[in-house]
C-alpha cells in the first residue's frame, strides 16, 4: 500500500482512531480519578473524625476544669470559721454579707444561697423576695448533695426566681462543723453564659458544640435559646454519652436537617455529656473541589486524548508531585510535633522558678511575720504553699513525660524477672511504714530499653504499693507469659481498685480516679507507662473493680 493509500485509509477512519485514542486515554484516567477521589475522601474523613473526637474530649475537659474551679472556690468558702459561726447562730445578716463577698468577687456566679441541712433557705444574695424560709428538699441539687454530703452538680431546672423565669443548673457543697456534722448547704448558681464562657477556648470552626445534663436535657446549644427544658434524651448519641460512653458516629445534626459527623464525650463525674457536630457537607467541601478539578481534567483529556498522548505522562507527573507534596506535609507535621514537644519542655522548665518563689516567700512570710497574721491568713498562706508545691510537682511530672518522648532508646536483651525483683526491693526499702508482700513470678525476657522498662515497673509497682497501703495485708504479684507474637506482663494488687466504667481514663495525662486527699500523686505515672510501652510498639490496658484490687497489663512484641 502506497503512502497516499495509507493517508486515505487514515482519513476515512480518522474518527475511529480519535475515538480509540480517547477511549484508551479515558479509561486509565477515569480509574485514576476515582482512586484519587476515594483515597482523598477517606484520608480527609479519618482526619476529621480524629479531630472531632479531640474537640469533644477537649470541651469535656474544659467543663470539668471550670466546674472543678467553682467547687474549689466553694470548698474554701464553706470552711470560713466566721461563716460557720454565723450559720450556727442563725445570723442572716452575717450570712448575707459573706454571700455578697463571694458573688461580687466571682464573675462566674449569678447568685449564692445558704440553706439548712433540711433544705430550707436561710440567706440568699442577690436577694429574692419571699424566698427566705422556703423548702427545696424536692430539688435534684438537694437530693444529690445530701446523698453522701459531698459536692454535687445538678441537672437543668427552672429557677425559683420571679419573672422572668430562667433555667439553670447549680453547684452544691455542704457546710460541716469540726466534728464533721452537717450545718447547711451552699448553693451556687452560675451565670447564664457560664457554659459558653467555659468553651470559649475551643474553636471548632464550622460546627457546633452542645452540652446535656444526666437526663439528656439540653444545657447549652449555640443554635437554641435554652429558655425551657429541651429534651434530647431520645437522640441516640445523647443516650450513649449520659451513660458515660464516648465515641464518634455519622448522624443527622441536632436540628435533624443534614448529615453530620458527631463525637461525644462524658463530663465525669457529674453525668453530663458534650457533643461536637461537624456537617458532612462542610467536611467534604475540599473533596468536591478536588473532584470538580479531576472531572474537568478528565473531560479535557476525553477530547484531546486521541491527539496528545503526552497528557498521560503529565497525569503521572501530577500524581508523583502530589505524592511528594504529601510526604513534604508529613515531614512538616513530624517537625511541628517535635517543636511542640520541645516547647512544652521549655515552658514547663521556665514555670518552675516563679513557683519556687511563691512557695519560698510564703514560707518566709509565715516564719518571720506569722505573729502578725491571723489564723485565717495563715490558713490561706498554707493553701498557697500547698498549691504551689502541687503545681511544681505537676510541672516536674510534665517534664518527665516530655523527656520520655524525646529520649533515644538503647535496645538490648532485658532480664525482666531480675529487673522486677530489683525494683520491688528498692521501693519496699524506701517506703515508710507497712509494706505489702511483693511476689515476682517467672517473666519472659524482653527486647528494649532497660532504663525505660525499669521506669515502667517502678511506676506500676509504686502505684500498687500506694493503693494497697490501707489493706491489713497488702499483696502485689508480678507475672508474665508468652502470648503469640507478644510477651504479656502484669502487676496485680489487692488494693482499693477502680471503677471499671472510667478505666479508659487511667492512662490519660493528669487523669485521676481517686481524690488527692486520699492518695497522693498527679496522674502522670500511668501516662509515662503508656508512652514508653507504645514507643516499644506495645500496648497497655487495665482491669479492676472498686475495693477488689486492680491488674495492669503491658504487652511487648517478641523479638
Amino acid at each position: 500500500m502506497t503512502g497516499a493509500a495509507v493517508k486515505e485509509w487514515i482519513l476515512q477512519r480518522r474518527w475511529r482512531i480519535i475515538l480509540s485514542g480517547i477511549f484508551i486515554t479515558a479509561l486509565p484516567l477515569l480509574g485514576l480519578a476515582l482512586i484519587m477521589h476515594f483515597q482523598i475522601t477517606a484520608a480527609l474523613e479519618e482526619r476529621i473524625i480524629k479531630e472531632t473526637q479531640w474537640f469533644a474530649k477537649t470541651s469535656s475537659r474544659h467543663l470539668e476544669v471550670s466546674l472543678g474551679h467553682e467547687i474549689s472556690l466553694g470548698r474554701l468558702f464553706v470552711t470560713r470559721p466566721s461563716l460557720l459561726t454565723a450559720i450556727q447562730r442563725g445570723d442572716k445578716s452575717e450570712m448575707t454579707r459573706h454571700l455578697r463577698t463571694l458573688v461580687d468577687s466571682a464573675h462566674t456566679l449569678e447568685r449564692a444561697t445558704i440553706v439548712s441541712k433540711e433544705g430550707t433557705v436561710m440567706a440568699v444574695y442577690p436577694k429574692i423576695a419571699n424566698l427566705i424560709g422556703k423548702n427545696f428538699a424536692h430539688r435534684d441539687w438537694y437530693k444529690g448533695v445530701s446523698r453522701n454530703w459531698t459536692p454535687y452538680v445538678s441537672e437543668f431546672f427552672l429557677s425559683a426566681a420571679p419573672q422572668p423565669h430562667s433555667y439553670l443548673f447549680t453547684i452544691s457543697l455542704p457546710f460541716k462543723d469540726s466534728d464533721n456534722g452537717i450545718l447547711g448547704i451552699l448553693v451556687l448558681s452560675p451565670t447564664a453564659d457560664y457554659i459558653q464562657e467555659a468553651l470559649l477556648g475551643v474553636d471548632i470552626g464550622k460546627g457546633v458544640i452542645y452540652v446535656v445534663d444526666k437526663k439528656g436535657s439540653l444545657i447549652y446549644h449555640p443554635r437554641y435559646t435554652v429558655d425551657k427544658i429541651i429534651d434530647f434524651s431520645k437522640v441516640p448519641i445523647v443516650q450513649k454519652v449520659v451513660k458515660g460512653l464516648d465515641g464518634v458516629e455519622r448522624t443527622l445534626d441536632s436540628l435533624g436537617k443534614e448529615p453530620a459527623i458527631s463525637a461525644y464525650h462524658p463530663v465525669t463525674p457529674w453525668g453530663w455529656g458534650v457533643v461536637v457536630e461537624k456537617p458532612v457537607a462542610v467536611i467534604l467541601a475540599p473533596v468536591r473541589k478536588i473532584s470538580l478539578w479531576l472531572a474537568a481534567l478528565t473531560g479535557s483529556m476525553l477530547f484531546l486524548g486521541g491527539f496528545f498522548a503526552y497528557r498521560w505522562a503529565e497525569i503521572l507527573f501530577e500524581s508523583q508531585k502530589l505524592t511528594r507534596d504529601l510526604k513534604h506535609y508529613a515531614d512538616k507535621l513530624a517537625t511541628a510535633n517535635k517543636e511542640l514537644e520541645s516547647f512544652s519542655y521549655s515552658i514547663s522548665h521556665d514555670l518552675r522558678s516563679p513557683l519556687r518563689a511563691i512557695d519560698g516567700f510564703s514560707r518566709i512570710l509565715l516564719k518571720e511575720y506569722g505573729g502578725n497574721v491571723d489564723s485565717e491568713g495563715k490558713r490561706l498562706l498554707d493553701i498557697v504553699r500547698t498549691n504551689a508545691q502541687r503545681m511544681g510537682q505537676l510541672i516536674d511530672d510534665l517534664l518527665a513525660f516530655s523527656r520520655v518522648g524525646r529520649a533515644e532508646m538503647k535496645l538490648s536483651e532485658i532480664n525482666m524477672e531480675e529487673l522486677a525483683n530489683k525494683v520491688c526491693e528498692e521501693l519496699n526499702a524506701g517506703a515508710a511504714g507497712k509494706t505489702p508482700q511483693c511476689e515476682v513470678g517467672s517473666l519472659p525476657p524482653a527486647y528494649g530499653d532497660r532504663a525505660m522498662m525499669r521506669q515502667v515497673f517502678s511506676n506500676l509497682l509504686a502505684n500498687a504499693i500506694k493503693f494497697t497501703r490501707s489493706r491489713e495485708e497488702g499483696r502485689i504479684e508480678v507475672g508474665g507469659r508468652e502470648d503469640g507474637a507478644e510477651n504479656v506482663y502484669h502487676v496485680k494488687d489487692n488494693g482499693v481498685g477502680f471503677d471499671a466504667q472510667y478505666g479508659h481514663k487511667l492512662f490519660g495525662v493528669f487523669q485521676r480516679l481517686h481524690d488527692m486527699d486520699e492518695f497522693e500523686g498527679t496522674g502522670i505515672g500511668l501516662s509515662i507507662v503508656k508512652r514508653i510501652v507504645e514507643k516499644h510498639d506495645g500496648r497497655v490496658w487495665a482491669e479492676g473493680a472498686l475495693n477488689e484490687g486492680a491488674v495492669f497489663y503491658f504487652a511487648l512484641p517478641r523479638r
